[in-house]
């Protein structure tokens, strides 16, 4: 996964995540063009960009659509995102720093769960509450 900075007319920028092979990942394209029609800002799009591709890169390694994602998916991705490692499998035997800060974190938590709000309103997937 890839976020790619595409230029528009009068020097817009605007971004897109795209999967392995560089096709653009549909629902975060959908999403962030959502976003830009109600006006968020450059760095904004940009933000929840980076973010998303977090979130669908973790999907994509534990081969779960982002439709059937529930609860426990979710607490599983905060996980990740805070393990320092890139494997699950490594214990440390001394205390270290997360990978991500708290703030971090949080952000794209919010923004993973702004998705899915999206997503509800549009009725493009099911409730996360299973």
């Amino acid at each position: 996964m890839r976020v790619q900075e595409v230029i528009l007319n009068e020097n817009k920028k605007r971004y897109l995540l795209l999967d392995a092979v560089g096709v653009p990942v549909v629902p975060v394209m959908k999403y962030l063009k959502y976003l830009d029609q109600t006006g968020k800002s450059n760095n904004t799009l940009k933000t929840y960009c980076y973010a998303l591709k977090q979130y669908f890169t973790y999907l994509e390694e534990r081969k779960i659509d982002y439709k059937e994602v529930g609860v426990k998916d979710l607490a599983d991705f905060v996980g990740w995102l805070r393990n320092p490692f890139e494997s699950g499998k490594v214990t440390p035997l001394q205390q270290i720093e997360a990978k991500r800060t708290e703030k971090s974190v949080n952000l794209i938590i919010t923004v993973v769960t702004s998705l899915y709000d999206y997503f509800f309103r549009i009725q493009e997937t099911k409730t996360i509450c299973r």
